[in-house]
Parts: C-alpha cells; sequence; structure tokens
C-alpha cells in the first residue's frame, strides 16, 4: 500500500520534472523584447514619453505676445528655447531609436521613429525640390544684411567681403563707433546714402546705400522696448517705392530679453501693418525659421527669402564655426518681403570673424505684380489672437491626443 506521503513525493518531482522540460516561468505571459530587456525597455519607455511631452509641448504651447504674467512667460521661454533646438533633440531621438532596434525593442523603436517627424523631419524641407525661384524683369534690388558683431577680431576682413559683395543696400547690426571707422575706411564714397546710430553696446545700427534714400532715415523709434533703436529707409525699385526696416531683436539669452523680444515683434507687426507700401526688412531676428514668430510672419503676410529662393539649411549663427553650423547651426537672420515683392537668389557669406553669417538677396517685383500697387487695409494682427481660447482649446486636446496615441505603442 502506498503512504499519501509518498504520493505527495511523487507529484512534487513530477511537477519538478515538467517545468525544466518545458522551460516555463512566471513571466512566460511577457513579450519576448520584455523578457530579453525589461529594465531597458522601462527605461526607455519613460525616456520616449518625456521627449514626446517636450516636443508636443515646443510645438503647441500658444504663445500670446500681450502676456505679462512671470510664470507665463517662463513656460513661453522654455517652449522657444525647445522649438528653436529641436534639431539636436532629433539627433538624440535617432540614436536612442538605433537602441531600441539593436535591442529588439519594437515598441520604443516605433515610438521614437514617429518622433524624429516632428524634430528632425522639419529641415527635411530645405532639401527638398521646391518651386523655381521667381524671375525679375524688371529692376533688381540687392540687400545685404550682416551682423558685425562688437568683439569681432577681424573687422577689416568682414568689411572687405561686405565690399566685394557688393551689395545696393547694407543693413548693419552692432554698429559701434569702432566699426564706424573701418566701414568709412574700406567702402570709401562706394555707399554715399548713408544713416546710423552709434552705440558702444551690441545694438547700433546703420543703412547704407547706393540708391538715394526716397524720404529722411528714420532710427529715433524703439518699438516695445526703452533703448533699442530701430531703422527704416525708403528706396525706389522699379520706380515704386519700397519700404526697407533694418531689424536687431533682443537675444532670448534669458527670460528678461525674452520678454522684450516679444514687445518688440509685437510692436514691429504693428508698425508694418500700418505701411502701405512694399516692404523689406532683414536684420538679426534672434529666432529661428521654425519659431512661432517666423509663423506669425507668414500669416502677416510676409515671404521668407530664403524659403522662396535659397538652397540648403541657410543657418547664420553660430558664424565662424564651419561644419557644426552648417549641421547643426540656426538661421536666425531672415529677409521679408510683401506687397509684390519676391526674390530671385539668395545666399550667405563667410562670417570673417562675426558670431553671425552675413546674407544677401536680388529682390525685385514679380511681372504679374510690377505695376500694381498693395491696395486695400493693411493687415490686421488681431485675426490670429481673434479666437485664442478656441485655439488653445483646440492644441490642449491635440497635445493630449498625440500623448495618448504615443503611450498605446508600448
Amino acid at each position: 500500500m502506498i503512504s499519501p506521503r509518498t504520493i505527495t513525493a511523487t507529484a512534487n518531482r513530477t511537477a519538478v520534472q515538467v517545468t525544466v522540460s518545458t522551460g516555463a516561468t512566471p513571466s512566460s505571459s511577457l513579450p519576448a523584447d520584455a523578457q530579453r530587456h525589461p529594465t531597458a525597455r522601462a527605461r526607455l519607455t519613460q525616456l520616449t514619453l518625456a521627449l514626446y511631452v517636450l516636443v508636443l509641448f515646443a510645438w503647441l504651447w500658444p504663445h500670446d505676445r500681450d502676456a505679462t504674467s512671470s510664470v507665463y512667460l517662463l513656460v513661453s521661454w522654455a517652449a522657444f528655447m525647445l522649438r528653436t533646438f529641436l534639431l539636436p533633440i532629433g539627433v538624440v531621438v535617432g540614436l536612442l531609436a538605433l537602441v531600441a532596434l539593436r535591442r529588439r525593442l519594437r515598441g520604443p523603436a516605433l515610438a521614437l521613429g514617429l518622433l524624429l517627424l516632428p524634430t528632425i523631419g522639419s529641415e527635411a524641407r530645405h532639401f527638398s525640390a521646391g518651386a523655381a525661384a521667381p524671375r525679375l524683369p524688371g529692376d533688381a534690388l540687392t540687400l545685404m544684411t550682416v551682423n558685425l558683431w562688437e568683439y569681432n577680431a577681424s573687422p577689416r576682413r568682414l568689411a572687405e567681403s561686405m565690399l566685394a559683395a557688393d551689395a545696393e543696400v547694407l543693413l548693419i547690426q552692432e554698429f559701434t563707433p569702432a566699426w564706424q571707422r573701418v566701414i568709412l575706411e574700406t567702402l570709401g564714397d562706394r555707399y554715399p546714402h548713408r544713416a546710423w546710430t552709434k552705440r558702444c553696446d551690441a545694438f547700433g545700427m546703420a543703412v547704407l546705400s547706393k540708391r538715394p534714400f526716397v524720404e529722411p532715415v528714420r532710427s529715433d523709434f524703439t518699438p516695445g522696448s526703452h533703448d533699442i533703436p530701430q531703422m527704416r529707409a525708403v528706396v525706389e525699385v522699379d520706380a515704386r517705392r519700397v519700404v526697407i526696416y533694418n531689424i536687431h531683436l533682443a537675444p532670448p539669452r534669458r527670460l528678461s530679453f525674452f520678454a522684450t523680444q516679444n514687445r518688440q515683434f509685437a510692436a514691429l507687426l504693428d508698425l508694418f501693418a500700418r505701411e502701405n507700401d512694399p516692404l523689406i526688412v532683414g536684420g538679426d531676428w534672434n529666432f529661428s525659421d521654425i519659431a512661432d514668430h517666423a509663423f506669425r510672419m507668414k500669416s502677416a503676410g510676409f515671404t521668407d527669402t530664403w524659403a522662396q529662393a535659397g538652397a540648403g539649411r541657410g543657418a547664420t549663427w553660430p558664424g565662424d564655426c564651419g561644419w557644426f553650423r552648417r549641421l547643426a547651426g540656426l538661421r536666425i537672420d531672415h529677409i521679408f518681403l510683401n506687397g509684390g515683392l519676391v526674390c530671385a537668389e539668395v545666399r550667405t557669406t563667410e562670417a570673417c570673424g562675426s558670431d553671425h553669417v552675413p546674407m544677401i538677396a536680388r529682390i525685385g517685383f514679380a511681372k504679374e505684380s510690377s505695376a500694381r500697387r498693395r491696395t486695400g487695409p493693411p493687415y490686421d494682427d488681431s485675426r490670429i489672437a481673434i479666437d485664442r481660447r478656441s485655439l488653445t482649446l483646440a492644441q490642449s486636446i491635440t497635445f493630449q491626443k498625440a500623448v495618448t496615441y504615443a503611450a498605446r505603442l508600448f
């Protein structure tokens, strides 16, 4: 007769043998990639979700130029900086996606791959074959914008580069008394029509022109700030008045400067809206081509000359950094047009010691608009904010849906 103890021992040995032979474990219900690297998967999941939140926050945060709350400005500044540096964030995303693929973590790899679209994908448009640059049937104006940099150790080399470029109008930023001497000695009488506001800091400006000014150049207005001037000149192109603004906005390197830049930009949009003649507005804007400011310029009816006729990324900052600027630099110097003006050619030159790269463009009136003046009321920027609450609500809903979809990929 077999005792109960013998039966129990036999059953236990059988269970152990079955377990060993089948290789079953308590975690056998988990996916294969989770079994291989459970810790790596958890960390990648957390990091990927954090990156989704940051990128979506950068794109969807609603910027209110009239806001004065310190907390709101701080959050807006963070969103501005994140969007400005989306390309290096995209590089990090790509490297993480490769790590996920190498470890066969399919969910995180797919989610990270999708995140490349709003980061590195935003740069792809610079290399796509767009429409051919417009042709200029009539008079054309060549205009150069150049930030000299007050600490430039090679001022004469940059001045000689400006002379070689032979643009008809020069928009100059960071114009100091020392730079005035170098510019006048190097350029001589090449630019007989001149106006400037000299300062010993980074906010002096100058406009030099081969074409006569139709009216006195203004440099006595400081839109949106107490002491940072902008300049306004008027010349003729194809027998038509064209208003030219030389712009230098505050660099957003700290919160107070970012607030000043917002006020400057809002005030300038109001000024532009009151102009009845075609506009060329160029200079050192201190925001990138994917910033909210750039999209607002487009909404206000302006054309970005680089988007219309440029090739490649067109990065203008940092200046003398060679391959790094070409791969990871920013285009924060811009020339915008409206009122029927178009750009047939735009390019950058050498920095020559400056922290910015000069940009030169050939501008004129398109054939169909060469005989037509701007008519109708000026653009009203209020339509951008006509339903700000609805826009904010829509952005919040989109943000939530995007995060939810990303979470499902895991």
